[in-house]
Formats: structure tokens, C-alpha cells, sequence
């Protein structure tokens, strides 16, 4: 098994994919995660793993992170 990263910089205000889709029949797990705020204002993200046909779950919802955070 490989560990693989994803870096999806610039992603601003809209819904945005960061990771590929999971071929059917495997499974992968999020070990880390990581947002950050390059703009001088405050911000709120939200970030949700989606499973295909299924439901949803937020990993963070309405956060706020901070200038340089």
C-alpha cells in the first residue's frame, strides 16, 4: 500500500474537488488534513468527504480561520 498526498492550491469560494474519486471497491482514510488563509481577512471554510450514491459527512463545517492561519 502507497500513501499518496494531494495539494490543490488557490482553491477560493467555490465547491471544489481536492482528491480523486475511489474505485469501486476500495477504500481510503484521510490521516491528515490542512486549510489555510493567505488573504488579510478572516474566513469561513467548510470542507465534507462525499461518498458516491450515499451520504456525506463534514470533516469542518463554518470554521473560521484567520489572516496567515
Amino acid at each position: 500500500m502507497a500513501f499518496k498526498s494531494q495539494v490543490v492550491p488557490n482553491i477560493g469560494t467555490t465547491l471544489t474537488a481536492v482528491s480523486p474519486t475511489v474505485a469501486s471497491g476500495l477504500t481510503a482514510t484521510i490521516i491528515g488534513f490542512a486549510l489555510s488563509n493567505i488573504t488579510a481577512l478572516n474566513i469561513t471554510v467548510s470542507a465534507k468527504v462525499n461518498k458516491a450514491g450515499a451520504s456525506s459527512a463534514y470533516i469542518v463545517k463554518d470554521a473560521l480561520v484567520m489572516p496567515g492561519g
